[in-house]
């Protein structure tokens, strides 16, 4: 099966297997269930409460939401990607190299507290250069 676009929901313990999904999909497990898709042509919105798995082939956009034990799994880097995991889920990806990435709830926490802390380091050296030409000005 091939679709344009696809709502998938899988509750409890069933499964789900669909050909590529042109325009995107959105894909909700709830519970121990699987979905696995093909490619996804634009951006695939991926919420799993549960144990449950999300298997998708190539995907450019991504927005993942794994709430317990569950995993999604992407055959592929997507180009942009959101990613939340509160248990012991995980995200997998297959990198165009082949190397698989796994994250896990730790890996993002510890990657948004470095994010921030660039950001403010960012803003200190944006501050600085301010200063700096104000600096300049008065001089002048």
């Amino acid at each position: 099966m091939s679709a344009g676009a696809a709502d998938i929901t899988v509750t409890g313990s069933g499964s789900l297997t669909t050909g590529a999904i042109g325009e995107g999909a959105s894909i909700r497990i709830t519970g121990s269930g699987k979905a696995k898709v093909g490619d996804v042509g634009k951006k695939a919105d991926i919420r799993i409460t549960g144990s449950g798995d999300a298997i998708l082939g190539r995907v450019d956009d991504v927005t993942a939401r794994v709430t317990g034990s569950g995993t999604a799994r992407l055959v592929s880097q997507p180009q942009h990607s959101d990613y939340s995991i509160m248990g012991s889920g995980k995200v997998v990806m297959v990198g165009a190299d082949g190397k698989i990435t796994e994250l896990a709830g730790k890996d993002l926490e510890r990657a948004r507290h470095e994010r921030e802390r660039e950001a403010a380091r960012a803003e200190r050296d944006r501050e600085r250069e301010r200063e700096r030409a104000q600096r300049d000005r008065d001089r002048n």
